[in-house]
């Protein structure tokens, strides 16, 4: 018997901006390939709406043709005329099942309570429907907390995936097991908080990550998701200090975006005593395109590039990679990803961003963060603070780090955290299987007269449903109300609009943004001024488009 594992999170692990996401997702697959089934339950939100919109996009239109298919073919126009959308898509990437229920927004910040109990209607659905072992996910809201606490109630093993050091407050006792990444976070929360916390390592696939031989050409010196906490104050500070050591260099920089503004960012940046590094307000108002060239103009020695599902096109281009980050990087995967590049990697001695490059000095250097950076994030660092940057960096730049980065990678092999994952689920996931009670009669939300007749019923439509396909000699599709059955049953006490019961089937799989091999035909779309004072020049061999 297979051990089966629900994933629940209210963001959506499509999310292309999501580090954490992205993680998971590949975390689960591989568990998948481990012989556990998994299925996955989320909402239509994100991190941010650029590393998801054109999904969430995609979603609605297949829901749209799907109920205008639907009202065609039905004969009864009144009936017809009574069909509305559903409120939630399920398709299948790798083959798990996921199930995501739409929302009018993409910010988790922006889900209505309504929306929230359509949420618990299909948990609940599919609590008692798929009766996993071990319900794994993230989300610290009290929302979510009421769920996993449902599930603890009726018997389900409840895990944790703890992807940051953001919730030190957070007590867990809604969970029975708590893994994170790195050993720096399980110190973090053991010292901080008293918190036990399983490390199991990173996920990353090195086909996702790779760049294709042929389309090398290592040229810039990187920065991904240029965010104050991300350390862009730092990464701006050491190009001029780059630069003012050598006038006469021709190195560029590339800044790949991800979240946040830009040109606010930029715009902001100070040094100790509070003057702006771009001075006063642009003159560009309020058009981000235009800042943003006005940036580029101003700091000729910058390319600037756009968010891109294929990673790989960067690592193609970059020669060096710096991640200053300012906060706790629970890990740090663009750093992992360097090193499977044969990238060395300039990064602060912050959490887990050591461990990422296989440890420091092995994939790359690391240094501390700078004092005036520590509590604001947008000041640079005065040149004295900066200096050793520039030292770091000059090395990498000069010497062969291509055996130091292969040693990084086969210490952080998918493999080996497969591995350790897997051997920390089996007790908890032999326990769920041995105690959970999908039905009752325990329950933290319901009451126990309603939850054991919404019990009798639910079981008196799974043996008919199993009665009919033995009959017909298949197998039973058997539906919880948070499904389409029963609607007095389940998640339909919490009521609902009548909705048109489809699913995203795998002829219109491709609209979901599943992951896919680097396409070699794809180049990074990247910025940069018309004149660019000779800098960069041999990188036009790449054809790249420019605009």
């Amino acid at each position: 018997m297979a051990y089966k594992i629900l994933w629940y999170s209210i963001p959506s692990l499509l999310d292309t901006s999501s580090g954490a996401a992205i993680r998971c997702r590949l975390m689960l697959s591989k568990l998948q390939e481990r012989g556990i089934e998994v299925k996955i339950l989320t909402a239509s939100v994100a991190d941010d709406p650029k590393g998801f919109k054109e999904t969430y996009d995609q979603m609605k239109s297949v829901m749209l043709r799907q109920l205008s298919e639907a009202k065609a073919a039905e004969p009864d126009k009144e009936k017809a005329a009574r069909l509305v959308p559903n409120d939630y898509v399920k398709f299948h990437i790798n083959n798990m099942e996921y199930c995501m229920v739409l929302t009018d927004n993409l910010d988790t910040d922006d889900i209505t309570a309504a929306e929230q109990n359509r949420i618990y209607s299909h948990f609940i659905g599919m609590l008692e429907s798929f009766q996993p072992d071990v319900v794994m996910g993230y989300s610290g809201d009290l929302f979510s907390v009421a769920l996993r606490r449902e599930a603890q109630a009726r018997g389900f093993q409840v895990v944790y995936a703890l992807c940051n050091g953001s919730h030190l407050s957070y007590s867990f006792s809604d969970c029975d097991m708590v893994f994170t990444t790195s050993k720096a976070t399980q110190k973090l929360y053991k010292d901080k908080a008293n918190i036990d916390v399983e490390t199991v390592g990173n996920f990353i696939d090195p086909r996702m990550a790779l760049a294709n031989k042929e389309d090398r050409n290592p040229y810039y010196v990187t920065l991904i998701n240029p965010i104050p906490a991300k350390g862009i104050a730092i990464f701006i500070k050491l190009i001029l200090a780059y630069y003012a050591r050598h006038p006469d260099s021709k190195q560029q920089f590339l800044i790949v975006k991800s979240r946040g503004n830009f040109a606010n960012i930029m715009h902001n940046l100070h040094d100790a005593n509070g003057a702006l590094l771009l001075g006063g307000t642009s003159e560009a108002g309020n058009n981000e395109a235009a800042r943003e060239m006005e940036i580029l103009q101003a700091l000729p020695m910058i390319d600037l590039a756009e968010h891109t599902r294929n990673i790989s096109e960067v690592y193609a281009l970059t020669k060096v990679l710096v991640a200053p980050s300012l906060w706790h990087e629970s890990w740090g995967r663009v750093a992992t990803e360097a090193t499977l590049n044969g990238i060395p990697v300039l990064a602060t001695d912050n959490g887990g961003l050591p461990e990422a490059m296989g440890g420091a000095g092995v994939g790359g250097l690391v240094l501390p963060i700078p004092k005036s950076c520590e509590k604001d994030f947008y000041c640079l660092p005065t040149d004295e603070e900066i200096a050793p940057w520039v030292d770091a960096l000059e090395q990498l730049l000069e010497e062969d780090w291509s055996e130091r980065c292969q040693q990084a990678a086969e210490i952080n092999s998918i493999d080996k955290s497969v591995d350790r994952l897997y051997n920390i689920l089996l007790p908890y996931l032999k326990k769920g299987s041995a105690h959970k009670k999908p039905f009752g009669p325990n329950s933290a939300y319901h009451n126990v007269p309603f939850l054991a007749e919404h019990a009798r019923q639910v079981k008196e439509s799974f043996l008919k449903a199993q009665a009919e396909a033995q009959h017909n000699g298949g197998v039973p599709d058997f539906k919880t109300a948070a499904e389409g059955g029963d609607s007095n049953a389940g998640g339909g006490a919490l009521g609902g609009d009548t909705a048109l019961q489809s699913t995203v089937q795998s002829t219109v799989q491709p609209t979901v943004v599943a992951p896919q091999a680097p396409s070699a035909a794809t180049k990074l779309q990247v910025q940069r001024p018309q004149s660019t004072h000779g800098r960069g020049q041999n990188n036009k061999k790449k054809n790249k488009k420019r605009r």
